[in-house]
């Protein structure tokens, strides 16, 4: 998990706080395929190092400003539903997540997707081109079923009308099997299908699900409500839990102004482990574009790094430059070496600058000022840094 910067001075705290309840302001008045796998008797697969997974965004081309899951809590169960944007009504839904309270079992489905035997192989990826979604290394699904059999759950997966069941094999469990088996689940798929995932329901022959812990006849070890709920932390996106209280999007990435996640990284929603650490931010942000390892660490250099930070701050200036631009100002002025801007003087487009002088000039009120560039031995690059001179 990356390390948060603190806000180091009283004064950038009640500055961003009165951003915060600007931007809320501002806010509310803004808002007046693949072929089924031919499996007909049961096989079991050994996987070795030798991914097919259709995320939501690309099965149903969805904008990811439209992408918006929330969060429920009810009386036998947690979930979290993705609705369908065309649907005003809120009926219809695209996928979801759900916790039973009483058999300690989680469930993600999403919907009108099939698993092709090749999601097996190691490397097999529908998303290597594919620059707006996360993934792309074709071993998530793997990796998740060793992680989680490792810890003692049971993970299956429905999809493609059969039941792919994963666990580690002798010796010492460190070989990861799949046994696929012809579906026993019925029902009729004739049902309307985002209507079905709206009311937390999949089909195997029509929709993809994956479950976790213990299973009607089979043993596991079950999902603890707590370990549930962290799980889903990593995630930025999702509304009534871990969705930021203060945010900014644009379509370049967002601006998180949360007290909880400044100096948090995410890249597509998802958070990134150790950025903070090696690249040291005061905001937070969420990128919408590059990819990340693995490890979910990022697959990118500080230069193209700080470049996508100046385009985020270029697009939010854009529409919030009254509340925006005395935080960016400060920015450059009091943290020079950060992320945020330390590369602003080589990155940013002469319309921002223009923006920022023409700030600075009002500012003044008659005074003089200047700019300078001052060396920062730790970084290759000079970062502006602003002072204004009284006389």
């Amino acid at each position: 998990m990356a390390d948060r910067m603190e806000i180091d001075s009283s004064d950038d705290s009640r500055e961003m706080t009165d951003a915060n309840q600007q931007l809320e302001r501002e806010l509310l008045q803004c808002q007046k395929g693949s072929s089924p796998t031919a499996v007909h008797s049961r096989r079991i697969v050994s996987l070795g190092v030798s991914p097919h997974y259709d995320a939501i965004l690309e099965r149903f081309q969805i904008d990811r400003m439209a992408f918006r899951p929330y969060f429920v809590d009810a009386c036998d169960h947690y979930a979290v539903l993705v609705p369908d944007p065309a649907d005003p009504e809120g009926r219809r839904s695209l996928g979801f997540i759900k916790y039973d309270k009483k058999s300690s079992r989680v469930t993600l489905a999403n919907a009108c997707l099939q698993l092709p035997f090749e999601a097996l192989e190691l490397g097999f990826t529908t998303k290597g081109d594919q620059n707006q979604l996360a993934g792309s290394h074709g071993d998530g699904l793997k990796l998740a079923a060793v992680a989680l059999s490792r810890d003692g759950y049971r993970l299956q997966v429905a999809a493609s009308r059969c039941s792919w069941n994963f666990y580690l094999r002798e010796p010492c469990k460190s070989r990861l099997h799949c046994t696929i088996t012809p579906s026993r689940q019925s029902g009729s798929t004739r049902t309307d299908w985002a209507e079905d995932i709206a009311g937390l329901r999949f089909h195997p022959e029509r929709d993809v699900a994956v479950l976790i812990g213990p299973g009607r006849t089979t043993q596991g070890r079950p999902v603890a409500p707590e370990e549930f709920l962290e799980w889903l932390q990593i995630s930025l996106d999702i509304r009534g839990l871990a969705y930021p209280s203060s945010v900014v999007e644009t379509s370049h990435g967002d601006l998180l102004f949360d007290q909880n996640l400044l100096g948090r990284i995410y890249a597509h929603g998802v958070l990134i482990s150790g950025t903070n650490s090696i690249y040291p931010f005061k905001v937070g942000y969420n990128f919408t574009e590059g990819k990340i390892n693995r490890d979910r660490r990022w697959l990118m250099d500080r230069h193209g790094l700080a470049e996508r930070v100046c385009r985020i701050w270029e697009s939010a200036l854009q529409t919030h430059e009254d509340v925006l631009l005395p935080i960016y100002v400060s920015l450059l002025r009091k943290t020079p070496a950060l992320m945020d801007v330390s590369l602003a003087a080589d990155l940013l487009l002469p319309s921002t600058i223009s923006r920022i002088w023409t700030y600075l000039l009002q500012e003044s009120k008659g005074k003089d000022f200047s700019i300078a560039k001052h060396p920062e031995p730790r970084f290759i690059g000079s970062p502006i840094s602003v002072s204004l001179v009284t006389g």
